[in-house]
């Protein structure tokens, strides 16, 4: 559904008009709560008509009128990052009524924040029902205020700053103890291919994301290849992923070769105990596509080229416990470089 004021206008005064729609077209109940917010006290019949005016005529740019029988409001509504002119408006006719960020007053000004006036048009959401104009309206309003960078801010939730200082000492153990494994797979791998050597390890704001990792590289891995082990929180994954990358050897159009040619090492892929998955990322684009759910002629329709590519194998977070673990994970890694072995150290025929 179109939100209709983002059908107001777009340059200083668009709030403004916003607001003033909202208040004109709705019960007049809802002018009169407005009044009581901000603590103006108005004479006037409950059902008198509201005539909004914008801009107004006499006051400052981006300024508009609200005029009840017998009261008159001088209206300017501040966007995030736009100047209010507390000045002008105290000048103008009337009474002048602000809706600012801070909802700091200054002279001769009635002012309420956006954050006072979106707490109140939350409670009017209860007292007017979805079904009636006014209701409509003000759902339609309290949507559009996030859309221009305002949006009421409750607090922390009490149980997220009981947890947070303790979930924040529970990663660091656990990344802790994530860099004792890497530390111990290191000998576990070379022990097997000579050659195999720690490139590189997650950076802090790695970790901060939940993605903990080590790549190892080495002959087994081919020109250009890299082998990466991570631990992925969001996943609840131990992921093995052999990575080759466009013009950093032959290795990345072999791949490609193989996986479309006779279907030889998509078959030998397919038998691998863990269910391997085809991953391509570039800077634009990322696919994940399980490998058991393709064959060579739907790999032949992707735009290999663009694409960093690996073929990646994964344990779930409950396979992870117990001493057995650096022997399964090695094992593993040595299935993916077996099965991958022909592209990786030779060309493909």
């Amino acid at each position: 559904m179109v939100n209709l004021f983002r059908q107001m206008p777009a340059e200083q005064g668009g709030l403004t008009a916003a607001l003033l729609a909202l208040l004109e077209h709705s019960d007049p109940s809802l002018l009169g709560g407005l009044l009581e917010q901000a603590g103006i006290a108005a004479k006037t019949p409950p059902d008198a008509p509201v005539e909004a005016l914008y801009p107004a005529r006499d006051g400052p740019p981006g300024s508009g009128a609200i005029l009840l029988p017998g009261l008159r409001l001088t209206v300017a509504a501040q966007a995030p990052g736009e100047r209010f002119d507390a000045e002008g408006l105290a000048g103008a006719p009337g009474i002048p009524l602000a809706v600012t960020v801070t909802g700091k007053a200054s002279q001769g000004v009635r002012a309420l924040s956006w954050e006072q006036l979106d707490r109140w048009l939350r409670a009017a959401t209860e007292q007017y029902g979805p079904e009636g104009r006014t209701g409509f309206l003000v759902r339609q309003f309290r949507e559009y205020l996030p859309q221009v960078g305002i949006e009421l801010f409750a607090g922390f939730e009490a149980g997220l700053l009981t947890e947070a200082p303790e979930a924040l000492t529970v990663l660091g153990q656990f990344f802790q103890t994530a860099e004792r494994f890497f530390d111990r797979l290191v000998p576990a791998l070379s022990a097997a291919y000579e050659g195999m050597a720690r490139l590189r390890t997650a950076r802090s704001d790695d970790l901060l994301a939940g993605y903990c990792y080590s790549d190892f590289g080495g002959p087994p891995c081919g020109p250009g290849g890299f082998l990466r082990v991570a631990l992925r929180l969001p996943q609840r994954e131990l992921q093995t992923s052999l990575w080759v990358v466009p013009g950093g050897g032959d290795s990345h159009a072999r791949l490609f070769e193989a996986l479309t040619d006779d279907g030889s090492l998509l078959t030998a892929l397919q038998r691998l105990e863990a269910s391997p998955l085809l991953w391509l990322w570039s800077a634009g684009d990322e696919r994940r596509l399980p490998l058991d759910d393709l064959s060579p002629d739907d790999l032949q329709e992707l735009d290999w080229p663009q694409y960093h590519a690996a073929i990646q194998v994964s344990l779930p977070f409950d396979a992870l416990a117990g001493e057995a673990l650096l022997g399964r994970s090695a094992a593993q890694a040595g299935d993916l470089l077996e099965a991958l072995a022909p592209v990786l150290t030779k060309t493909f025929h």
